[in-house]
């Protein structure tokens, strides 16, 4: 990217900071927090270009980098974890040159962020809608009429990519990998909640992931899972299996978004709770993209 392009990219971000922290301050339910690459695939020594997205039902505003707001950027490969460097205001968020070929994935993990519940009801219908019901049972009195509930969140987002040989056909490659049956233990970024890939998808065979706090599986916890196909968006609710396993068919020609949701609280003398948000992104092979 020129200088002249990336000042001009930083430029139009930082007048994106400020439509962006309005449009987001409107809308308190915009929960979900992802990371969409602009293709499918990735090039061995191209340029890689994602967007960091908040909004609802896979649809929403595209950020700016705001690196106050981020504890770490990176892109993890079967060799080794790098940061992402990036400058307040760079848009799309996430650009790096592509060095290895294969499977790689993103990792972005915020810092927290609060949100605070004041009207009766909402708090129990934000937790109600992302299966966490048992938890208000534990703590009923945040779902009293007057409770006043303070969130604090923290994101914790994939986005899985595969890089072919620059020398590829200009069309998309299959969703195929020579290590689709090892397990994957680079794909491990150390986010305190995180999808685990323990197989990637190989042409009839799905995606294979675990959900894991602290590096614990999560068994039997809600999981909405997000379909796009242009602009169609389908919604499923699932759960994880009894050792935290979910697998995903993954269909050409559509994009994926799946998210999980965790609250905890470490003091019931203080309307506090403590949340954090998984998500993972992939895009089946496009039989159009060039």
């Amino acid at each position: 990217m020129s200088s002249k392009s990336s000042a001009s990219s930083r430029w139009l971000g930082a007048q994106y900071i400020v439509s962006s922290c309005l449009l987001l301050a409107s809308s308190a339910n915009a929960h979900e927090y992802w990371i969409e690459p602009f293709k499918t695939q990735a090039t061995v020594n191209g340029r890689l270009l994602a967007n960091i997205k908040n909004g609802e039902d896979f649809a929403g505003v595209s950020l700016p980098r705001v690196p106050s707001r981020l504890a770490s950027v990176e892109l993890a490969t079967p060799e080794e974890t790098i940061s992402i460097p990036g400058r307040l205001g760079d848009f799309p968020a996430i650009h790096l040159d592509v060095q290895t070929m294969g499977w790689q994935m993103l990792n972005v993990h915020t810092k927290p962020k609060t949100i605070t519940y004041n009207k009766p009801g909402k708090f129990e219908n934000f937790i109600n809608t992302h299966g966490l019901g048992e938890f208000t049972e534990r703590h009923p009195d945040l779902i009293q009429d007057d409770a006043i509930v303070v969130e604090r969140y923290s994101r914790f987002s994939k986005a899985l990519i595969f890089a072919k040989a620059a020398d590829t056909e200009t069309q998309s490659a299959p969703l195929v990998s020579n290590d689709v049956d090892q397990t994957t233990n680079w794909t491990i970024s150390g986010q305190r909640f995180e999808w685990i890939v323990d197989k990637f998808p190989h042409e009839a065979a799905p995606l294979v992931l675990q959900l894991r706090y602290q590096e614990q599986p999560m068994p039997s916890r809600q999981v909405e899972i997000y379909r796009k196909s242009g602009t169609d968006v389908e919604k499923e609710l699932t759960t994880t299996d009894e050792l935290g396993y979910l697998a995903v068919a993954v269909s050409e020609n559509t994009s994926y978004l799946i998210n999980a949701v965790r609250a905890g609280r470490t003091d019931p003398e203080k309307p506090l709770i403590e949340t954090d948000w998984a998500s993972i992104t992939i895009s089946g092979p496009s039989t159009t993209e060039k």
